[in-house]
């Protein structure tokens, strides 16, 4: 399946347009074709594929995947970096593709293109939930430098009945107390290595 997936991204990334001209992180619009491929291999409700152009002065993105804990905390479970170096070699901007893929088993696979294919995964986690809600990033954001950007939200709960909540909650624990198991990706551009 693994393999499945990074030839999907290949794919896909053939027909991404040209780069935006501000540092923006931007939702790829599937055709109706491309949609109908990620449908048929199961994925399109489970995956999310965005494009990136950074700040002229970005080298590194990080991608940290998040647990909340009981106390209302989020914790680190996984995660990962590519880097342009400050050689900026073998390109000097840090444009590319971030592609998520939420599994069955909890875990969260990702890839990162960027003078490269990055392939990172989180492992599974032990929960059997009658009830899931997934947010992603559906609209084009600029880059902050040194900020985190939610670009995925995942709350699951044994109860079918669960309240709406939006990316920007990540930055609101609080308002997930009492779910069995939240999840969150953010994406986060560094100058620094």
């Amino acid at each position: 399946m693994k393999q499945i997936c990074v030839f999907l991204l290949s794919m896909l990334l053939t027909a991404c347009s040209a780069a935006p001209d501000s540092a923006e992180l931007v939702p790829y619009d599937l055709s109706e074709k491309e949609q109908f491929v990620l449908e048929t291999f199961g994925m399109l409700e489970s995956s999310q594929l965005l494009s990136f152009h950074a700040p002229e002065e970005a080298i590194t993105l990080r991608v940290h995947v998040y647990q909340m804990l009981s106390g209302g905390a989020w914790e680190e479970t996984g995660g990962g970096a590519t880097s342009i170096g400050a050689e900026r070699e073998p390109v000097d901007r840090l444009d590319g593709y971030f592609a998520m893929r939420l599994r069955k088993d909890l875990g969260i696979d990702f890839h990162i293109r960027c003078a490269g294919l990055a392939s990172y995964q989180t492992d599974a986690v032990d929960l059997s939930a009658a009830a899931r809600a997934v947010y992603l990033l559906t609209d084009a954001r600029e880059i902050t430098m040194e900020t985190e950007i939610p670009v995925a939200l995942m709350v699951y709960e044994s109860d079918a009945a669960m309240p709406a909540y939006c990316l920007e909650d990540y930055f609101e624990p609080s308002r997930f107390d009492g779910r069995e198991l939240v999840q969150a990706v953010t994406l986060e551009f560094s100058a620094q290595e």
